[in-house]
């Protein structure tokens, strides 16, 4: 049974406004009620978005974005103990963890102890993780140039600026 209602709105042709749009974006609310103007909201969008995208795009190397900055950071700094992975991060040591186990269960990073203080393991890159991550690199760097594409290069000097502020805020 259909109602007035229903019919009500069959009647109603759509805004120019709404034809204009993507198909996507035409059932999108039009009204934010002020959620739009909450900085973290954007930058969760944007953050899905970009993270959705880039394990798309690295899932041919079977890697995600957490295990090649790890790979990365390990290739940068040899013998980096996983407590300094999880500071530079700001995530939980155990967090790391899970990470860098399954990297190392690739044979990708090896853990040695340290001879200083035989407590901590400094990470290092195999051979295999090294070939890898320069795949891996070149994936990321075409990620940057579609993500950076949009917007003027001090833009985008601005937003590095601004997110590298972010980042380091202590609460």
């Amino acid at each position: 049974m259909t109602t007035d209602a229903q019919v009500a709105r069959r009647a109603t042709p759509p805004s120019p406004k709404s034809l204009s749009l993507p198909e996507e974006d035409r059932n999108l609310p039009r009204n934010a009620d002020g959620l739009d103007d909450i900085i973290g909201l954007h930058v969760a969008r944007v953050y899905a978005l970009l993270t959705f995208q880039l394990e798309r795009d690295l899932a041919p190397l079977r890697l995600t974005p957490k295990e090649v900055s790890c790979l990365w950071l390990i290739n940068a700094n040899p013998g980096i103990p996983q407590a300094a992975l999880a500071r530079y991060f700001g995530i939980e040591r155990s967090s790391v963890n899970v990470v860098i186990k399954s990297l190392i269960q690739r044979e990708l990073v090896r853990a040695e102890q340290n001879p200083d203080d035989r407590r901590i393991f400094g990470l290092f890159l195999s051979d295999a993780g090294r070939d890898l991550l320069v795949q891996a690199k070149a994936i990321v760097a075409e990620h940057e140039r579609w993500l950076c594409e949009p917007i003027s290069s001090n833009a985008v000097q601005d937003l590095r600026s601004t997110l590298e502020a972010l980042a380091r805020m202590k609460r």
